[in-house]
């Protein structure tokens, strides 16, 4: 090397490392930050006011649905309750027919017991 290149190379390693702040440089980063955050922080709360929109609506379809749920409950009682009160009536309907039955079979075998006056006739 030649003595010209070594006393620079010298003067370079010699002098103290010093960095040298950009005032300029620092106003940008920090404008261009605090955008980058305002702007993150916008969308965030959008997406927030969104989803809670979303929650309201979803809250609202979930009242109808309740009441719409409801209504069919009350009418499904209401049906189950009628059809109670119909096989009852059937039922205590059945037994009176049954009883009436007993009693006209009863009285049939009596009437054949006895020997009916034209069954007696009509044979030869």
């Amino acid at each position: 090397m030649t003595a010209r290149a070594v006393r620079s190379t010298q003067r370079l390693t010699a002098a103290p490392f010093e960095l040298v702040s950009n005032r300029r440089a620092q106003s940008a980063l920090r404008l261009v930050l605090v955008c980058v955050l305002v702007g993150l922080g916008a969308v965030l709360g959008l997406r927030l006011y969104a989803d809670v929109g979303d929650a309201s609506s979803n809250g609202l379809l979930l009242e109808r649905r309740n009441a719409a749920l409801t209504e069919e409950i009350a009418h499904l009682r209401a049906d189950l309750e009628f059809e109670r009160a119909t096989r009852s009536a059937l039922d205590s309907q059945v037994l009176e027919l049954t009883a009436r039955i007993a009693e006209l079979e009863a009285q049939l075998r009596f009437v054949h017991a006895q020997g009916s006056p034209r069954a007696a006739r009509a044979q030869p």
